[in-house]
C-alpha cells in the first residue's frame, strides 16, 4: 500500500536538535523545550476535531498510515544518534508502524516518536492504548509507549506508562485509564527503548475520554525547526515570550523486569530544583551586538556581556552557533530568584575554547557567587576545566551539559556549598593536553558541603577518577550516574587531609573497563583525616579490571568508621589485578564496617575480602564464585540474573536471592525505586523481585 502525502516536514530536525538528544539528558527535557517554541509560532490545529471525545481517538494518525518520509502528526527524534524509522514491512493494521531498534545487547537509549501535543485540562479522565510488538527485546528496562503531561509552559510534569514484554512478542495491546492533574495543560504521547535493546513496533495508539462531559481541544502540532545549518536568529516577535520554567526533569520510569500490568505510574522525582526567577528575559546571538537591548529582536553578541548586564531572576537565552569565549559569571541570584543561562529550547549552543588560554580557570566560571543555573551548552576545547565553580560560591545548578575535551575537569567545585551537577555528559576530560601533571579528576567536589552529584553519563575518560569528592567534603549524596570507561575509580570519596561525612552513593551504574586499577566505588583517606558515616547502596557495579567496591582502601592513613554497603550487585569484576575482586575490605584499620544483602557474582580471584577483622559484619550474602571469605547467614548459587551480559541483573522467580535478605541496614527502596520488601522478606541485591 503506498504512503499517502498529506504535508511535508513533520519531523523535527535531527540537526537541530543534535546536542540535546545526545546528551543524557532526559528526553521529556526535550519535548518540554520543543513545547516553548509553540510561544512563537502560528499553530494549526489539526482538522480532525473531535465531536464526541468519548468516542473519538485524540491521536491524530494513530496507525502512522500517511505522511512522506515520516508519518504527519508525529515527530522523530534522535537520541545518540539512534532514530525510528516508519516501517512498512509489518504492522498491526493497515501498512504502517513505527520501528523503534537497538543493536546488540548492550543497554542503550532510543530515539523517540512523539505525537503531537493535545491540550487538556485537569480532572479530565483518558482511555489510553497502543498495540506493541517485540523481537529480541531485552536489557534494564522493558520497551515502552508512555502518555506525559505537561503545564501551561510545557514543563513535564507526569507520565503514564505501557510497559510492552521484552523477548519475542507478537503484537498485543496495553491499555490503562488516567486522570490529569490539577496543573495540566498539554498531554503528548511517545515510545521508545530506555536503557534496553532489541526492536519494538508500535501502532494504533488510542487516546479517548471516558466522558464527553469535558470536551477536550484538537491537537495542535509540534512546529519543527528550521532546518537551515547558519545560526538561528532570535525570533522576531510582537509578544516577549515568558520565561520558561527550566526545572530538572526526571527520566522516563524505568520498567520492571516482569511485564506489569498497564496501570498508570508517575516517574519519580529528582531531588527538588530551586525554581527559576521570574525576572526578564534576554538573549544572545552569533549575529547580535552587545550595543543592543538584548531582547528577542535585538540580542546581544556575547554570552559575557549578558553575564556582566543581568541580575537576580533573570534568564538569559542563547541562541544557537558557537561562541568562543570565556564566561565569567560576576552578578548573583538570590533564593528563588536564580540568574539562568540556557542554549534557546532546540538549539545547538557550543562555548568552544580553542585558542583561549586558561590556568587554572574553567571555560565558564563561578566564583563567589550563588544562585545561578548553566543549563543545556556544549563546552569543548578548555585548556583548563570545562565549568568552575570556587571562592564560597553556592546555590549552583549544572544540568544538561555536555563538556568533553578539557586539560583537566570537565566540572569542578572548590569551597563551596549547595552545587548541584545533574544530567550532563562528561567525555574525554583530562586529556593533560598542555599541563605539566595531573590537576584534580574528571568531575570534582572538593572542600564542599551540600552537594548533589546524580544523572550524569560519565565514560571514556583517560585518565583519573570518574567522580571525586575529596578535601573533606561532606553533606552529599552521589545517584542515578552511569559510569563507564573507568580509568581508576568511578566514584571516590577521599578526605584528603580532612574529615569527609554524610554520603551516600546509591543507584549508580560504574562498569566496563579491563585496565588495571579500575575500581567501582572506594571510600579512602589519603594524607591523614577521616571519613565517616558513609552509605554505600542500590549500586550495580560490573566487569571492572580491579575491584567492584572497597570500603576502605588499603592507602588509607585515617579513620574509615560507619560505612555501610548494602543490596548491591558485584559482577565480573578482578578482570585484571590478582588483589582485586568483588567487595574488598583493604583497609585493617576501617571501623564498624556493614556489608550485607549484596550479590556477589563471578568476580575473578576473591569474592569478598576482610581485613578489618571483627570490625566489620559481613552477613546475609549472595556468593556466587571462589576466593575469599562469605561472612555469615549467607547463601550460594546463581542469582539466576535476568541477562548479565546486556547489564540486566533482575533476579528471576528461582533466584536463591529471594527473601533471604535481612532488614539490618536494607535501604526502603530497590534500584528501580520500587519499596523493600516486596514479599515474605528482604531480598539480596539491588531488585526486589
Amino acid at each position: 500500500m503506498p504512503r499517502k502525502t498529506k504535508r511535508k516536514n513533520e519531523s523535527i530536525t535531527e540537526k537541530t536538535l543534535e546536542h540535546l538528544i545526545n546528551i543524557k539528558t532526559p528526553n521529556l527535557i526535550k519535548i518540554a523545550f520543543i513545547g516553548f517554541a509553540l510561544l512563537l509560532s502560528y499553530i494549526p490545529l489539526s482538522s480532525a476535531v473531535a465531536s464526541d471525545p468519548a468516542n473519538t481517538n485524540l491521536i491524530a494518525n494513530p496507525g502512522f498510515e500517511t505522511g512522506t518520509t515520516t508519518p504527519v502528526n508525529w515527530s522523530f527524534v534522535t537520541h545518540n544518534w539512534n532514530t525510528p524509522v516508519w516501517d512498512s514491512t509489518t504492522a498491526h493494521s493497515g501498512a504502517e508502524s513505527v520501528k523503534i531498534s537497538i543493536s546488540g545487547t548492550s543497554n542503550a537509549i532510543s530515539g523517540d516518536v512523539w505525537s503531537d501535543f493535545i491540550p487538556s485540562t485537569n480532572g479530565v479522565t483518558y482511555t489510553f492504548s497502543a498495540w506493541g510488538k517485540s523481537q529480541a527485546a531485552g536489557g534494564a528496562n522493558n520497551p515502552a509507549v508512555h502518555v506525559a503531561e505537561f503545564d501551561i509552559n510545557h514543563t513535564w510534569l507526569r507520565q503514564t506508562n505501557l510497559y510492552f514484554p521484552k523477548g519475542n512478542a507478537d503484537w498485543n495491546q496495553l491499555n490503562t485509564t488516567f486522570t490529569t492533574g490539577a496543573d495540566t495543560a498539554y498531554i503528548g504521547v511517545y515510545a521508545n527503548i530506555w536503557n534496553g535493546y532489541g526492536t519494538f513496533w508500535v501502532d494504533d495508539v488510542s487516546l479517548s475520554q471516558t466522558s464527553a462531559s469535558t470536551p477536550t481541544p484538537a491537537p495542535t502540532a509540534i512546529p519543527a525547526p528550521t532546518a537551515t545549518p547558519d545560526p538561528t536568529p532570535a525570533p522576531t516577535v510582537t509578544l516577549s515570550p515568558p520565561t520558561p520554567t527550566l526545572t530538572a526533569t526526571p527520566d522516563p520510569t524505568p520498567a520492571p523486569t516482569a511485564t506489569p500490568d498497564a496501570t498508570p505510574t508517575t516517574a519519580p522525582a529528582l531531588a527538588p530544583a530551586p525554581t527559576s526567577g521570574s525576572g526578564p528575559t534576554y538573549y544572545v546571538d552569533t549575529n547580535g551586538n552587545d550595543g543592543n537591548s538584548g531582547s528577542s529582536s535585538s540580542p546581544w553578541r556575547t554570552i559575557q556581556h549578558a553575564a556582566d548586564t543581568v541580575s537576580a531572576g533573570a534568564t538569559v537565552y542563547v541562541m544557537g552557533g558557537t561562541y568562543n569565549e570565556k564566561v565569567t559569571i560576576k552578578n548573583s541570584g538570590s533564593s528563588g530568584n536564580y540568574i539562568t543561562f540556557a542554549a534557546y529550547p532546540g538549539q545547538t549552543v557550543t562555548i568552544d575554547g580553542t585558542g583561549i588560554s586558561l590556568n587554572y580557570d574553567g571555560l565558564i566560571r563561578m566564583d563567589g557567587v550563588s544562585y545561578i543555573k548553566i543549563s543545556g551548552f556544549i563546552v569543548v576545547h578548555s585548556s583548563f576545566m570545562g565549568i568552575m565553580i570556587s571562592g564560597g560560591a553556592s546555590n549552583i545548578i549544572v544540568q544538561n551539559n555536555s563538556i568533553s575535551d578539557t586539560s583537566s575537569s570537565a566540572l569542578l567545585a572548590q569551597d563551596a556549598s549547595y552545587i548541584t551537577y545533574d544530567g550532563n555528559e562528561v567525555t574525554n576530560a583530562q586529556t593533560m593536553k598542555g599541563l605539566g601533571g595531573q590537576s584534580n579528576e574528571n568531575v570534582n567536589m572538593i572542600r564542599t558541603n551540600n552537594f548533589e552529584i546524580k544523572n550524569n553519563h560519565i565514560y571514556n575518560n583517560p585518565n583519573f577518577e570518574s567522580i571525586d569528592v575529596k578535601e573533606g567534603s561532606s553533606y552529599g549524596s552521589i545517584h542515578g550516574n552511569d559510569i563507564s570507561g573507568v580509568h581508576s575509580a568511578g566514584i571516590y570519596v577521599d578526605a584528603q587531609g580532612k574529615n569527609s561525612a554524610n554520603i551516600d552513593i546509591y543507584q549508580n551504574r560504574v562498569h566496563d573497563s579491563s585496565e588495571s586499577g579500575a575500581r567501582g566505588i572506594v571510600i579512602g583517606v589519603e594524607v591523614q583525616g577521616s571519613a565517616r558515616h558513609m552509605n554505600i547502596y542500590d549500586n550495580i557495579v560490573y566487569n571492572l579490571g580491579a575491584i567492584g567496591i572497597a570500603p576502605g582502601t588499603s592507602y588509607s592513613a585515617g579513620p574509615v568508621d560507619d560505612v555501610t554497603v548494602s543490596n548491591n550487585v558485584v559482577y565480573h569484576n578482578g578482570l585484571v589485578d590478582s588483589w582485586g575482586g568483588g567487595i574488598i575490605v583493604e583497609y585493617s584499620g576501617a571501623t564498624n564496617i556493614r556489608v550485607r544483602n549484596n550479590i556477589v557474582s563471578q568476580n575473578g580471584y576473591n569474592q569478598m575480602v576482610n581485613n578489618a577483622g571483627g570490625n566489620a559484619a559481613i552477613t546475609n550474602n549472595l556468593i556466587d564464585g571462589s576466593g575469599g571469605i562469605t561472612g555469615s547467614s549467607y547463601v550460594t548459587g546463581s542469582p539466576q540474573f535476568v541477562n548479565p551480559s546486556g547489564g540486566d541483573f533482575h533476579i528471576q522467580s528461582g533466584s536463591p536471592a529471594i527473601d533471604k535478605g535481612t532488614s539490618t541496614d536494607a535501604p526502603a527502596v530497590d534500584f528501580d525505586g520500587n519499596a523493600r520488601p516486596k514479599g515474605a522478606g528482604y531480598d539480596i541485591g539491588a531488585y526486589e523481585y
